[in-house]
């Protein structure tokens, strides 16, 4: 599932990977999930007093159950590819920022490959 792969020039619709990452979820026929332009994780959006995403990608009550990174936890072991993601400004996360954001947001990911390679929980099917 491919979401988001639009021209550099182009503005930010981050809907487009939600959409791939939440359908990836629900449809076990998913192999793998490639997101470019998409939202990298929800808290961002609640960095400022103002909300600069569309309002289209509102998911009522999803930071009560957890965040963009934790559906991607529960994903794995899927091959995903995210690429050039955004912030809640709906600006890029720089690359300097990104890595650092990366380790941080991504970790329950981490958390969760690394138990499977040890052996510990088998794959999700």
């Amino acid at each position: 599932m491919v979401a988001g792969w639009a021209a550099d020039s182009t503005p930010r619709e981050p809907l487009g990977g939600l959409l791939a990452i939440l359908g990836a979820l629900y449809d076990p026929n998913v192999r793998a999930i490639a997101v470019r332009n998409g939202l990298a994780n929800y808290s961002s959006i609640l960095d400022d007093s103002f909300v600069y995403v569309p309002a289209d990608i509102t998911v009522p009550g999803f930071l009560e159950a957890g965040d963009i990174a934790d559906v991607e936890a529960a994903l794995a072991p899927k091959p995903m590819l995210l690429k050039d993601l955004i912030e809640g400004k709906n600006r890029l996360v720089p690359p300097t920022i990104s890595a650092y954001t990366s380790i941080r947001s991504f970790a329950p990911i981490v958390r969760y490959r690394r138990t499977c390679q040890s052996g510990a929980v088998g794959p999700r099917r």
